[in-house]
């Protein structure tokens, strides 16, 4: 029995040491993104990975963010779920976005998204994702926006959008919206800018949606 306790232990840390060591790591596709400018990325560049901080949530899960990569613990300090190593997570907020009581928590992602828009040509907003960027050859980084949530002890992600029209360069969750039968009222403010290949900076909007149905809805 003792030894099966030691070794199940030492499968732990050996488990959570490598998980460890990947995280360390830039995501897959930051080498292309690091392309732009770097050395500018303080004057004048969106520097998509530069966030790093670590938020308490309900339940005591630590949620991490370094180097483009999401992470998240449970109180035993054990990683439960990290970000696909493919995406540049830029930031993140927590916050009951669908209104059913749990926390859930919201983040923007990069990734390579061939852009797109619909059959007539439409521009889109949020929820549908709808670009209205020239397409190209699939591998520019595009903007996205995922809801995941936390269901006993396991991450299972709510809500993801496709490409975004406009990247988001800061944004905030506010509870302050009105709740309906079919909204909780949950809003989220937006700092969005437009899509630059070496992530220069673009004069920026500000724009709010309410959480309603089964996505954001722009409501100014």
């Amino acid at each position: 029995m003792a030894i099966d306790i030691i070794t199940a232990a030492c499968l732990r840390f050996l488990v959570t040491a490598a998980l460890a060591l990947s995280i360390a790591q830039p995501p897959a596709h930051l080498g292309a993104y690091e392309g732009r400018p770097v050395a500018e990325s303080g004057a004048g560049y969106f520097d998509i990975a530069a966030n790093a901080r670590t938020e308490i949530g309900e339940g005591g899960y630590v949620y991490r963010l370094e180097n483009g990569s999401l992470s998240v613990y449970d109180t035993t300090d054990f990683e439960i779920w990290r970000s696909d190593s493919g995406w540049i997570v830029h930031d993140f907020r927590l916050g009951d976005v669908v209104g059913d009581g749990a926390q859930d928590f919201l983040f923007t992602l990069w990734k390579p998204q061939k852009p797109f828009v619909d059959t007539n040509g439409a521009h889109g907003d949020i929820t549908t994702g709808f670009s209205s960027e020239t397409p190209d050859d699939g591998s520019a980084l595009r903007n996205h926006l995922y809801l995941y949530t936390i269901i006993s002890g396991r991450v299972k992600p709510v809500w993801c959008s496709s490409a975004l029209p406009r990247p988001i360069y800061s944004f905030e969750l506010d509870p302050g919206g009105r709740a309906t039968p079919v909204s909780s009222g949950m809003l989220l403010h937006t700092d969005e800018g437009l899509y630059r290949d070496d992530f220069s900076l673009t004069e920026s909007r500000n724009f709010s949606y309410i959480w309603e149905g089964w996505g954001f809805v722009q409501i100014n």
